[in-house]
């Protein structure tokens, strides 16, 4: 037994780098934890007394040593100290107690043969300074755990042997070789904040490296194993603690599972490749991130570098192979990495593989070479960006068989950005792009066989213009593949800014309707180009090239309508064979051709003789032509010569000689109108090859005025040509006119000539528009005339324009050009009086022509306005007043020039009289007497000189002529009818008749009556009429006179009514004196037949002396009596006198005698 040292041992733990796993299989064991020592004293000190090293030398150790398995061996802090083992040495017991070494300085052991084992060493205080642990032979590590702050450094071999498990408590350094005994599946254990630094060469061929958990007990997994250098895999490993690589990782045999990723804050800076055919790495979880990391899978036999789990980022540099997933295997991703050439990333799956965060390849992706059925999908918002190196290294990406696709459950935000080459070669099958897809002007989407079709967003078609806007389309990288197609997603293509090339007579591009998209192509942009190899590619509309067409062997551009080539356009005819073999390129159109720009023949080898024919171009007709024709030179004894037919444009090979004879140019004076299409000859020329003919040469004219060239046409025959043209200049002037003539059979053989185009201003041909007016009324500003120019390019401002106005005035016109071509001339102008003028227009142009129009214009005399005025009259009585007044446009008027006739409404006319108003205007006044009163409509005519006239009506309201009354007095007595004149009255009317008239008389009584009007005979009229008045009185008479026409009158007057006379007579009476008696003295009347008693009364002179009042009795017979009561005292005859009053005044006396007798 060897012998045993019990040694006091103090643990410091040390944070190391995480641990990475390998791909043995773990040794099965318990979880090993940190063991924790009780402070010792050293029972046993390293002196080194004997100054030779040995540790078995007893005086190098206080007590005399060497140490036994129950001591605790110390080295002090001395100066460095090297120790070497012996043969046979043993360098520690197996004693799990707390059996150690314990290194205080630096302490290096050498084992010469070979044979020591190094068993639980234990290193204590911190690294740099409490100690380090050289290893300078060979040592071999069987069990236990590395514990301390120390560091072991490792120079030579450092085996560990065992299928168990070994434990890093510290800082593990490796200088030498590290590696699992033959035969051995060692677990290493990698504790928190602990590390494993191989600076040298560690082979983790049988190793299972591992920071804490599963077999390694419990922790934060922060376990380290970095590599500086040199890590080898002859067996299997599997790394699953942290792990970063600064060195090399190759493998010569077995394989390498990395299961964990880098070190918080650490990048892989190292390289990872295996030996062709000799293993393989394979990146399982964890995220690595990679700063320029060379990695090289070596050749395609199923052994390489594999991603398969895991995410990659940063900058990853392809030397050889590399590949996403396995057949079983779709895991792993890249985000935010960029990998680099010129090695490949081959896609090896028959899954799917998610493309988690964003990818630049600038190296190659193969998606096609092992037999996978790939597909590649992109999250939202990441990007696959086939990127540019050089403008000779591209990104190149070969398209898996199940296309890049919107991964399941995304919306679709993911884009491939191409800016390389994106391929695809699945023969019959295709390659579908859904994802949103963008190639940009580098970029390249070549069809080797197959179609690709893209079916998301296709981020360089436009859908509002609709151009391709760039990149370049249907590149085939492998010439004379013929299944190649690019379909697009509803792309039809109007304005091609991308380049497209078909190699391949199935070569196609079309969209998803399988209709070509190009049905709708209209224009190549000067950026554009379509280039065909062998493929018949059909346009249905028109074509307008202003970028590049390349028609290669055997392909053919049909185009439906009209192809036009601009100046910066070129077109390309390559000639690969006999016209019989059909191998030369062909534009084929329907209609017409335009030719401009640069046309090009390329032909690589001798396939053209001596007469071969190419009908390189049909077309329906053609105009103008190339700017530059190159290629036409075969060799020094053949060329090219352009034969345009009515079939098409023919390249004809024809003897080099035939062609290269000098031409002399001569203009001619070109004479033409501005605006007016010149066509003729404006040159000759000669050929001294007689036998040359006019369709062997071209010509172009410049004709000096800025515009565009034109193609000349050539006659002629025999050597002597004319070159004749159409052109139109704008303007007049003289310009110098140059005309080039090319030989066609010989570019170079050009000469040209100069001629001078005399451009006269064109003719202006001049309309009058008649003049309607009216005099004293502004006319216009109103179109007077009108004209054309045969210069299409005049505008108004050119001309100017005088208008004469026929009455000895003249103004400016303003000139202005008519919607519907050719100008107008504007004019303003007031006549003074009415009547046919002739108008003269003159119009002259800045360039020198002329024109003038005569025309007429008609004036009218001004209009007459009137208004009538209220006319009021009487009857019988001559009215003279203003009957309407009018007014004239002309303000020149005069009263003279005006006559008026008036209407008056009742049958009889007069003439008006014309004054001029003093407020401007005129009125017409006339005189008429009215014989009835009434409303009359008069009607008033007024006629100007000049022809107007005016009708206007006014209304006469004549009164009825006024009565003058008098009243006459009336003397009447009551009682007694009155008859006679009540009044007199005059009538203005002479015409009135007593018939006209009523009359109503009031007598003042009470009671009226109507009187009789009656003509006087002197004139005028008398009311008379009867009345008796009851009593007598003053009564006042009122006499109302009505005319039939309305007038009234009143006289009044006073009618004198006397009272009516008495009539009486005595009674005679005999009487007896003494005796009283009453008896009637005497009777009497009134004439006043309303008489009553009471109105009466009487006095009684009884003829004694004696009076008295008498009583008035009325008689029924009529009349009244006078009763009176007397006696007599004497007898006799007495005359008895009664005295009777009326209380109206009248008085009557009667005389009677009375007898008185005795008895």
């Amino acid at each position: 037994m060897h012998q045993r040292s019990r040694i006091w041992v103090a643990v410091v733990r040390v944070t190391v780098a995480l641990a990475v796993a390998g791909a043995a299989a773990e040794a099965a064991g318990p979880p090993t934890v940190q063991p924790v020592l009780a402070a010792a004293p050293c029972t046993m000190t390293w002196t080194g007394a004997a100054n030779d090293g040995k540790w078995e030398t007893p005086s190098n150790w206080n007590p005399t040593g060497p140490p036994g398995i129950s001591d605790y061996a110390c080295i002090p802090a001395l100066a460095a100290t090297v120790v070497t083992l012996s043969s046979t040495a043993t360098l520690l017991g197996v004693d799990e107690q707390s059996q150690g070494l314990v290194v205080r300085a630096g302490l290096s052991l050498t084992d010469p043969a070979q044979t020591s084992t190094l068993n639980n060493v234990t290193l204590s205080g911190s690294l740099g300074s409490e100690g380090t642990l050289t290893l300078t032979g060979n040592a071999t590590w069987t069990n236990g755990s590395l514990f301390g702050n120390g560091t072991l450094i490792n120079h030579d071999i450092l085996t560990v042997a065992t299928n168990g498990i070994v434990n890093l408590f510290g800082h593990l350094i490796n200088r030498g070789n590290f590696h699992a005994g033959i035969g051995n599946a060692p677990t290493l254990c990698i504790f928190d904040g602990d590390v494993f630094e191989n600076a040298s060469h560690f082979d983790i061929g049988g190793f299972v490296v591992a920071g804490t958990g599963g077999n390694c007990g419990s922790g934060t997994a922060s376990g380290r194993l970095v590599n500086d250098s040199n890590a080898s895999i002859s067996n299997n490993g599997l790394i699953k603690s942290l792990f970063d690589n600064h060195g090399a990782v190759d493998l010569g045999g077995g394989s390498l599972e990395i299961r964990n990723g880098n070190s918080p804050g650490q990048t892989d800076t190292g390289s990872y490749g295996t030996s062709p055919g000799q293993g393989s790495i394979f990146f399982e979880s964890g995220t690595r991130n990679f700063a320029g990391v060379n990695i090289d899978g070596g050749d395609e036999t199923g052994t390489g570098v594999y991603l398969t789990g895991g995410t990659l980022t940063g900058t990853i540099s392809l030397i050889g192979n590399m590949y996403w997933g396995t057949t079983n295997q779709n895991g792993g991703s890249f985000a935010n990495a960029t990998i680099t050439g010129p090695g490949t990333l081959h896609l090896s799956t028959n899954g799917t593989l998610t493309l988690a965060g964003n990818l630049t390849n600038k190296a190659n992706i193969d998606g096609q070479g092992h037999g996978f059925s790939d597909t590649l999908c992109l999250n939202d918002g990441v990007t696959l960006h086939n990127d540019v190196v050089t403008t000779l290294v591209v990104g190149r990406i070969t398209l898996p068989p199940g296309g890049l696709r919107v991964c399941a459950g995304q919306t679709g935000t993911g884009l491939v950005l191409n800016g390389g080459l994106i391929s695809s070669d699945l023969g019959t099958g295709t390659a579908v792009i859904t994802a949103r897809f963008t190639n940009d002007s580098a970029g390249v989407l070549a069809v080797d066989s197959g179609i690709i079709s893209i079916e998301g967003l296709f981020s360089n078609y436009d859908s509002v213009s609709k151009t391709l806007t760039g990149g370049v389309y249907g590149a085939n990288s492998r010439p004379g593949v013929v299944q190649s197609s690019i379909r697009f997603s509803n792309a039809d293509v109007v304005n091609l800014a991308a380049e497209i090339d078909f190699e391949g007579p199935a070569g196609a591009i079309t969209d998803l309707s399988d209709v070509s998209a190009l049905r709708d192509l209209a224009t190549i942009a000067p950026t554009g180009s379509v280039s065909l190899i062998d493929h018949t590619l059909s346009d249905p509309g028109s074509l307008a090239n202003d970028g590049t067409v390349f028609l290669g062997p055997a392909a053919t551009l049909n185009v439906g309508g009209a192809y036009t080539q601009s100046h910066s356009a070129q077109l390309t005819f390559f000639i690969n064979g006999s016209p019989a073999s059909g191998q030369f390129g062909k534009l084929a159109v329907t209609g017409n051709v335009t030719q401009d720009g640069v046309m090009n023949i390329a032909m690589p080898g001798p396939f053209a003789t001596l007469g071969d024919e190419y009908l390189v171009m049909p077309y329906g007709s053609v105009t103008g032509s190339f700017a530059q024709v190159n290629g036409t030179a075969i060799d020094a004894n053949e060329m090219f010569k352009l034969d345009y037919r009515t079939t098409g444009l023919v390249l004809v090979v024809v003897p080099t000689s035939s062609a290269d004879a000098p031409v002399s140019v001569t203009g001619t004076a070109v004479s033409t109108v501005e605006g007016s299409q010149f066509s003729g000859v404006v040159a000759t020329f000669t050929d001294p090859d007689a036998a040359a003919t006019s369709d062997e040469y071209t010509a172009t004219i410049n004709w000096g005025d800025g515009s565009s060239n034109s193609s000349g046409a050539i006659t002629g025959a025999s050597g002597s040509f004319a070159v004749s043209g159409t052109h139109t200049y704008a303007e007049e002037g003289s310009f110098t006119v140059t005309v080039t003539v090319t030989d066609a059979d010989l570019s170079s053989n050009t000469a040209a000539a100069n001629g001078t185009a005399t451009v006269a201003d064109a003719q202006l041909v001049a309309s009058s528009v008649g003049v309607s007016a009216t005099e004293g009324v502004a006319f216009g500003p109103a179109t007077v005339a009108t004209f054309t120019d045969a210069d299409p390019n005049g505008v108004a401002a050119d001309y100017t324009a005088t208008i004469n106005w026929g009455d000895g005035s003249t103004s400016t016109g303003t000139v202005s050009a008519n919607e519907s071509g050719g100008f107008a001339v504007f004019g303003s102008h007031t006549y003074a009086e009415e009547g046919t003028f002739a108008v003269t227009v003159t119009i002259a142009d800045a360039g020198g022509s002329n024109a003038t129009s005569a025309g007429s214009a008609s004036v009218a005399d001004a209009a007459l306005s009137a208004s009538g005025l209220a006319i009021a009259g009487i009857e019988g009585k001559s009215f003279s007043g203003n009957v309407a007044t009018f007014a004239d446009g002309d303000p020149n008027g005069a009263v003279s020039d005006y006559t008026a006739t008036i209407n008056w409404g009742d049958g009889s006319t007069s003439a008006g009289t014309v004054t001029a108003a003093g407020s401007g205007g005129f009125t017409v006044a006339g005189s008429h007497t009215y014989a009835e009163e009434g409303g009359y409509t008069v009607s008033i005519v007024v006629m100007d000189a000049g022809g107007s006239s005016a009708s206007i009506t006014a209304a006469a309201t004549i009164a009825d002529a006024p009565l003058t009354a008098s009243g006459l007095a009336v003397d009447g007595i009551e009682g007694k009818s009155f008859s006679g004149n009540v009044a007199t009255f005059t009538d203005g009317d002479p015409n009135g008749a007593a018939s006209d008239y009523t009359a109503t008389i009031d007598w003042g009584d009470g009671s009226t009556s109507t009187g009789t009007v009656t003509a006087a005979g002197s004139g005028g009229f008398a009311v008379s009429a009867s009345h008796t008045y009851a009593e007598e009185g003053s009564y006042p008479i009122t006499v109302q006179i009505a005319d039939v026409g309305g007038s009234a009158a009143s006289a009044r007057d006073t009618a004198n009514i006397a009272d009516a006379a008495l009539a009486s007579s005595g009674i005679t009476s005999s009487v007896v004196r003494r005796v009283t008696f009453t008896h009637s003295v005497a009777s009497f009347s009134d004439l006043d037949p309303n008489g009553i008693a009471s109105d009466y009364h009487a006095v009684i002179d009884w003829g004694d002396g004696t009076t008295s009042a008498g009583t008035i009795v009325a008689v029924a017979s009529g009349g009244f009596e006078v009763v009176g009561t007397h006696s007599y005292a004497r007898r006799g005859t007495m005359t008895v006198t009664v005295t009777i009053t009326d209380a109206g005044g009248s008085v009557s006396v009667a005389h009677t005698t009375i007898t008185v007798r005795r008895r």
